[in-house]
């Protein structure tokens, strides 16, 4: 009995007293997010940012940053829970706030709340004995929160895995931490309406991934998201690569035949529409243009693979290749582009009818790639009207770009930086990942929408699980 109880005290008061917000969250909250908010968070260009963002949304000309209590590890916490009267899209929320001030210093606050639509209650932490207020798009959630405050409900802290995963990303190291319940979107996948989410939160199921845990770091210009606590073994090598200073996107991952038809499985299931109109273009272009995709193409892309994109739309894609029939497949890869421009732009020949009438003939075309040296590195290309592509083999990596002066400057490396002259998430604290994308901010809003908080956004990944997000 002793042993239990001993367990049971170090369970409260050394692993629950490092989130302690985490009891007055309901057991079911699909979505935990904690944050220390003082003053120094607008130090980091990228927070300050998103608070402009918020306070203009908010009618926020300043923030007291001193209603917040500073003695705690987390002073501010963000929780989506599923509300059973209404539909998937539109969760209950819940802000909880730690403070320092009473209630008569809230006035404005409370204001704002009420102007947003939300309800708000006060509890008095025991501990500390300081007010804790709680805000919701649901009264019926938040009197069920002031009795799990009371211990007469079940809280997302009795959730040993949740409590165990979250305490390393410890507030003397982390900004925040982030909980993510991934089954509960695995179950809801039918109910999700953006199929780029669909299909991510798709396979991360098939990969039995059933919770996401993530701390936040404040560094510098960036802000950090990981789900790693450890200093990650890195030979930051990535100080080698360099790209245009127009960079749109870079792109480097590893990729297999195996991954390519697991991607397709998980397109059928979330998204079968999507999936059958993919389907019927490869169907389509592979008997156009004479190519099969998994013998001629998919075997040059079975190492590691780059995608760099600019701000003109110029693009190229570079992969290793073993030197294992690597003639033949090269000479398939030009017959394939040599059909499609043939196929693609045709012949027009005028024919003359015997009743004297004329007819234009339209005939496949006869293309022939042009050829041009940078040292002794041959460059290959066609060019018709808009529609150009260039291919090289240089250093062991075939080389495909859709501009053959594009493809130039990257082989001379003419106008080419360092990529962490380009953005800092690329820096010394960084990690040379398998798998890395960057981004920049007209990419970013293509993707996302309208977002002005972020200049660049960086996400690395390993084959063993480790996750690292970069916001400039």
């Amino acid at each position: 009995m002793g042993l239990i109880l001993l367990g049971l005290f170090v369970y409260y008061n050394y692993y629950f007293k490092k989130d302690n917000l985490l009891k007055y969250i309901p057991k079911e909250a699909y979505f935990y997010s904690t944050l220390k908010l003082n003053s120094r968070i607008e130090e980091n260009p990228v927070l300050k940012r998103i608070i402009a963002n918020l306070a203009t949304e908010w009618n926020l000309e300043t923030i007291d940053w001193e209603i917040f209590n500073p003695y705690v590890g987390n002073n501010f916490a963000l929780a989506l829970i599923p509300a059973k009267d209404k539909n998937f899209s539109t969760p209950d929320i819940l802000l909880v706030f730690d403070l320092s001030k009473k209630k008569n210093g809230l006035e404005k606050y409370l204001q704002i709340l009420k102007d947003k639509n939300l309800a708000y209650q006060f509890l008095i932490n025991e501990r500390t004995k300081k007010e804790i207020l709680i805000a919701s798009n649901s009264e019926k959630l938040l009197n069920n929160i002031r009795k799990i405050a009371l211990d007469r409900g079940l809280s997302l802290g009795q959730k040993v895995n949740v409590i165990l995963n979250l305490k390393d990303f410890s507030p003397n190291k982390f900004l925040g931490k982030i909980y993510l319940n991934l089954q509960y979107f695995s179950d809801n996948l039918d109910k999700i309406s953006d199929p780029r989410i669909k299909i991510l939160l798709g396979k991360m199921a098939m990969e039995n991934l059933d919770d996401l845990y993530l701390g936040v770091k404040n560094e510098n210009t960036q802000i950090i998201l990981q789900n790693f606590i450890n200093q990650y073994n890195n030979d930051n090598n990535q100080v080698n690569i360099k790209l245009p200073q127009t960079t749109k996107y870079y792109f480097k991952f590893n990729i297999n035949k195996n991954e390519i038809f697991q991607f397709l499985d998980v397109l059928k299931k979330t998204e079968p529409e999507y999936f059958n109109k993919i389907s019927s273009n490869i169907n389509y272009w592979q008997k156009q243009y004479n190519f099969n995709l998994e013998a001629d193409i998919l075997p040059l892309m079975q190492n590691q693979v780059q995608l760099i994109g600019d701000t003109s739309n110029n693009f190229l894609v570079s992969s290793n290749i073993e030197p294992k029939n690597i003639d033949e497949r090269i000479n398939k890869i030009r017959g394939t582009i040599l059909n499609y421009f043939n196929v693609s732009f045709p012949r027009e020949i005028p024919k003359q009818l015997p009743d004297a009438s004329s007819i234009t003939q339209i005939i496949k075309n006869n293309y022939v790639f042009n050829e041009e040296k940078i040292d002794n590195i041959t460059l290959y290309y066609l060019k018709n009207d808009g529609m150009e592509l260039a291919y090289t083999i240089w250093e062991n990596e075939l080389i495909l770009a859709n501009s053959k002066n594009f493809l130039k400057m990257y082989i001379s490396q003419d106008n080419l930086i360092p990529i962490n002259e380009i953005s800092a998430c690329f820096g010394n604290n960084s990690f040379n990942f398998s798998q890395n994308l960057l981004i920049n901010e007209r990419a970013i809003s293509e993707l996302l929408g309208n977002y002005q908080f972020a200049k660049y956004l960086s996400i690395k990944s390993d084959n063993n699980d480790k996750f690292w997000l970069c916001v400039e």
